[in-house]
């Protein structure tokens, strides 16, 4: 449902005493400019204390008071891991649990539950068996997500971006491993588990918001299960993997049996594209609109992807996902 959580709150200037009880939890610097005193302030949680909120404040000329940031993985807080998915009670003992941090750190009222957000992650997990974690992400490296360019990493993230969102498809468990203290439990859980996390940052927040209906880019309109499900859905889609992802033989199969006046260039579109790559369609001079009408009209179909294996891969549906410990365990 929801991971990482970024809010903040624009806090009346600090009293003396507020900013001594400031200087004791922060390490605060400052400098000064024609415009005037730039100050900041970070505290970071002993690691001996497990995930809590990372704090920032901020204080410039052109404000009139403080910025307080918080910024925390809200899995990892609630439950100590982000393997799982929380549920929609669990993600509000997190924010209760944000609000209480940062006030007692801040030393004054902060209530994540109001506090607009700068970055969301939104995210789902399905267990669909390690040995389907690479074909999928091959798969998904394929995939053209409207006006975000692609990254992957290795055969482990297929990764899409612009300067606002984020998408990442990849196997849980070679995240796991990544840290040399990661629990038992997690590295257990975590095997055959393919994540996918959408990252939104302010400006796409924005537009999420007119989407939603919503008023506001607080965590009670935008970090709830509705939100949640709506940008899962919609990433699935744009990714190709709201489908069966069908084998390259059974796709060409699948195709040769559809009766529809454009089956004959959606089926050279596949072939060309195997044996050329995905720019194959500027050895046969088409234009960009045409290319996309296309692509549009396999990923409708569910044939723009193909797993490399003989098989077609599982299909994500909510059987598979991952939500709770006790569901996953």
């Amino acid at each position: 449902m929801i991971d990482t959580l970024t809010c903040s709150h624009m806090l009346p200037k600090p009293s003396d005493t507020e900013l001594e009880h400031l200087r004791e939890h922060f390490q605060i610097t400052s400098y000064t400019n024609a415009a005037g005193t730039f100050i900041k302030g970070t505290h970071n949680p002993p690691r001996d204390h497990g995930t809590l909120p990372r704090l920032t404040i901020t204080a410039a000329p052109y404000h009139e008071g403080l910025r307080a940031t918080a910024e925390v993985s809200l899995p990892k807080l609630v439950n100590g891991t982000n393997v799982t998915e929380l549920t929609a009670a669990e993600v509000q003992d997190g924010l209760e649990m944000v609000t209480d941090y940062a006030s007692k750190t801040l030393g004054r009222e902060f209530d994540a539950n109001t506090a607009p957000v700068s970055r969301v992650d939104y995210c789902a997990a399905w267990q669909v068996g390690e040995q389907n974690i690479k074909p999928f992400i091959e798969a998904a490296s394929h995939a053209r997500p409207s006006r975000m360019t692609a990254v992957t990493h290795g055969d482990t993230t297929a990764g899409f971006h612009n300067n606002s969102r984020e998408i990442v498809l990849y196997s849980k468990h070679a995240d796991v491993m990544r840290f040399k203290d990661a629990s038992t439990s997690d590295k257990e859980l975590s095997r055959g588990v393919l994540r996918l996390e959408h990252r939104y940052r302010t400006k796409a927040i924005n537009a999420l918001m007119k989407k939603l209906g919503v008023a506001d880019r607080t965590p009670r309109s935008i970090v709830t299960p509705q939100a949640s499900e709506y940008v899962i859905g919609h990433t699935m889609k744009a990714l190709g993997i709201d489908n069966t992802i069908t084998s390259r033989d059974e796709r060409l199969e699948t195709l040769r049996r559809v009766k529809d006046k454009d089956a004959a260039t959606m089926y050279g579109a596949l072939v060309y594209r195997e044996q050329y790559g995905d720019d194959f369609w500027k050895l046969l001079d088409w234009s960009r609109a045409k290319f996309y009408r296309v692509r549009r009209d396999l990923q409708d179909a569910g044939l723009w992807l193909s797993s490399a294996t003989p098989r077609s891969l599982p299909e994500l549906r909510p059987a598979l996902r991952l939500v709770t410990r006790e569901k996953a365990a």
